[in-house]
């Protein structure tokens, strides 16, 4: 219990948190922090009442294990079933974690069949466990972070007493300046996170806030530099000689895109865009990035992340449970007690965790039967916050002005029938005028200027 500031991590003398990884770090992983240092040490209180011979480390060591296996637990059959949300892969998560008879038939069968938990020996394939380069790659998912938060008033049908925060304000310092605000900030933070959606993983939504961001020491302390986080992203895939995005999908064995319609599905204003920075298809799809790719690829239904993408996840999803021996060999009472497997087995999602230490943010979810990871709100609760004026009007002012002047400069290079050449870093013009397509795309660009589109969902 932090008493100077509650429901905040205790901090050093100049502000920087003292546990956790505080490195380039914003008030939303603060938060989640904070929530399993509580259910941590909530752990921890049960395992000493159980087993009074146990010594704090040993406390500490068996409450590592059990936070660990129920987050894992969690991200299979509570985050992943919300990120792609059909039934399907609801069902498959489940087979994940539990088998495939208690996925379909519910608890109280025997038998984990098909199951990737608890087998006996974990199976790394061969291959010791890592986060590979290409889910590194599929996991830059930047345009999920929303423009900012909203504290709602207590009635939030209406936004008379409620106020916003841009995002820009919620990163290192002044993010933790903004969670020692007040006593109840973080808990009137945390509901804004939970119950409006986050942004959505399309072309034209990258967070303004991150063009000029200072990266942190490995304390949270800013470094005296500005970076933009979207060219990083770029740099970063083509530096470490990540594939470009057809040539990803062939590794990936995934029939590559012969024109920029099939890969926007239809949206022939995003093609137009595509096809002006990296050339005609064929030729022009074989040099877009992964990122962009990913970004503009036309999303399954339910899905909040491109077909592309979904093979690694589904991939990493797996083998991560897989080549784990804490949830097989070791997945016993010598490593977690009874007390540990019993909790694990009890916590169905994030929402037992969250009525456990906060009950007023886990109420409304509690009430509508539904995952922490889905909004209470939908995307037209942002546009009412915009069109209402809650939402800083300065802000909204950068993206119509960075959307008009996007739109003006698809338009001059349109007209002039130009693209750029990423190998050879020029713009060049094309001597014959590509066919099929009319005007240019008036949605601002995912690497360059931000509009705002918002998703069903939270992460």
């Amino acid at each position: 219990m932090n008493e100077t500031h509650p429901n905040t991590i205790a901090s050093r003398e100049d502000g920087t948190y003292e546990v956790g990884d505080n490195k380039n770090s914003w008030v939303g992983i603060e938060l989640l922090k904070e929530l399993f240092l509580k259910e941590h040490n909530y752990i921890c209180d049960q395992l000493a009442q159980r087993y009074p011979h146990l010594t704090d480390d040993e406390l500490f060591g068996y409450g590592r294990n059990i936070i660990s296996a129920v987050n894992a637990k969690i991200h299979t059959i509570d985050w992943t079933a919300e990120l792609l949300k059909t039934n399907q892969l609801d069902v498959g998560m489940k087979v994940n974690w539990y088998g495939a008879p208690v996925a379909i038939f519910g608890k109280g069968t025997p038998t984990t069949i098909f199951g990737k938990v608890n087998k006996g020996k974990a199976n790394n394939k061969g291959v010791p466990f890592c986060l590979t380069e290409e889910f590194a790659a599929v996991y830059r998912l930047h345009p999920l972070c929303p423009p900012g938060v909203i504290l709602e008033s207590d009635d939030n049908e209406s936004f008379e007493d409620s106020s916003f925060v841009p995002f820009a304000e919620l990163l290192g310092t002044k993010g933790r300046d903004i969670m020692r605000r007040s006593s109840d900030m973080p808990v009137a933070l945390m509901k804004s996170m939970y119950n409006y959606p986050c942004g959505a993983l399309v072309g034209s939504n990258y967070p303004d806030a991150f063009r000029t961001v200072s990266p942190t020491d490995n304390f949270g302390k800013e470094l005296d530099l500005r970076i933009d986080l979207a060219a990083m992203d770029l740099y970063r895939d083509r530096e470490r000689g990540i594939p470009t995005f057809n040539d990803f999908r062939r590794n990936l064995h995934l029939k590559p895109y012969k024109t920029w319609d099939d890969l926007t599905g239809g949206d022939l204003k995003a093609a137009r865009k595509l096809q002006l920075i990296y050339g005609e298809a064929p030729a022009g799809i074989e040099k877009c990035d992964l990122l962009v790719g990913d970004l503009y690829e036309k999303k399954l239904k339910g899905f909040a992340i491109s077909e592309t993408s979904f093979i690694v996840f589904v991939l990493m999803a797996t083998r991560r449970l897989e080549a784990d021996p804490f949830l097989h060999e070791l997945y016993d009472e010598e490593h977690y007690t009874e007390f540990g497997l019993e909790y694990i087995e009890e916590t169905e999602g994030l929402i037992d965790i969250l009525q456990r230490h906060y009950p007023e943010v886990a109420a409304p979810f509690v009430e509508r039967k539904q995952s922490a990871f889905k909004p209470i709100h939908g995307p037209d609760k942002w546009a009412e916050a915009i069109s209402s004026g809650v939402v800083d009007s300065d802000l909204v002012d950068v993206w119509h002005r960075t959307k008009d002047a996007n739109d003006d400069y698809f338009a001059s290079i349109d007209k002039e029938d130009v693209f750029f050449d990423f190998e050879k870093d020029e713009v060049l013009k094309r001597s014959i005028a590509p066919k099929g397509y009319k005007g240019y795309g008036s949605m601002s660009s995912s690497i360059y200027f931000k509009d705002t589109y918002f998703a069903d969902h939270n992460f």
